[in-house]
């Protein structure tokens, strides 16, 4: 298949649908044009790929989207509804969490410590909600039994989940997760992939997945974006992207 073999479809969704969607006119770095003409959309209760080669501009996306980055026009809009242009902590209270990529945690602070910070950030009142925390550890059993234990101790699997524990504690709609599965052993990235689809399905949660491992992120998620040197060039189902070339030849 050519690049552009795949049949056009259209996966558009209407404004009052429950989605996020991202509209990128252009992100720049200082003077340097990253990013054109990028538009994603996500629903929730769905998990969505985007996928690269390195350098393509998937980290970058997330990090707009989230309101980490000052120069670049467009809009992010939540359930039809325009989010106002500020940072990442507008983000959280609209229900957008970024899970960034590497171990997205405090070392020094204890699991519980972490968790307490995640509830914090949320702008909850009151102690942490107890059911909350055992659906994540029923998600996670392999941070189950590390309440107690600081963050740097644990393995770089432990903390991977953990990091994503805390983006759940903070009550998403929408999750970004750059790389979750960089680091790990075969058998915890299959793992992760897993409770990545059981909490989009289970908790209505909508993700938007950047992955390297293709094939596994594939079965993860329903559709994909392509993207190749800051610009979308493809958008398909992930039926469709796995019978074509158009991922392999970028990588």
């Amino acid at each position: 298949m050519k690049m552009n073999s795949i049949p056009s479809k259209n996966y558009s969704f209407k404004p009052t649908d429950y989605s996020i969607s991202i509209d990128i006119k252009e992100a720049f770095y200082g003077r340097r044009l990253v990013l054109s003409d990028i538009e994603i959309e996500v629903r929730r209760g769905h998990a969505v790929g985007l996928f690269g080669h390195n350098g393509a501009g998937k980290s970058t996306i997330l990090n707009t989207a989230f309101g980490r980055l000052s120069r670049w026009n467009g809009q992010v809009i939540i359930d039809g509804q325009p989010l106002p242009r500020f940072g990442p902590e507008t983000r959280v209270r609209s229900g957008i969490v970024l899970v960034p990529q590497g171990r997205g945690v405090f070392p020094s602070l204890t699991v519980e410590e972490n968790f307490a910070v995640a509830w914090s950030a949320a702008k909850r009142r009151g102690p942490m909600d107890r059911q909350a925390l055992e659906r994540i550890y029923d998600l996670m059993p392999v941070i189950r039994d590390k309440w107690k234990e600081r963050a740097g101790n644990l393995s770089g699997g432990q903390q991977q989940f953990l990091s994503i524990g805390r983006a759940l504690l903070q009550g998403p709609s929408f999750l970004l997760l750059d790389e979750p599965s960089v680091g790990l052993a075969p058998k915890l990235v299959e793992d992760m992939l897993k409770m990545v689809k059981e909490v989009s399905q289970a908790s209505n949660v909508g993700v938007l997945l950047v992955e390297q491992n293709i094939n596994q992120a594939l079965n993860v998620c329903e559709r994909a974006y392509v993207v190749r040197s800051g610009r979308i060039v493809a958008h398909a189902s992930s039926e469709e992207l796995s019978q074509s070339d158009i991922l392999w030849g970028l990588f």
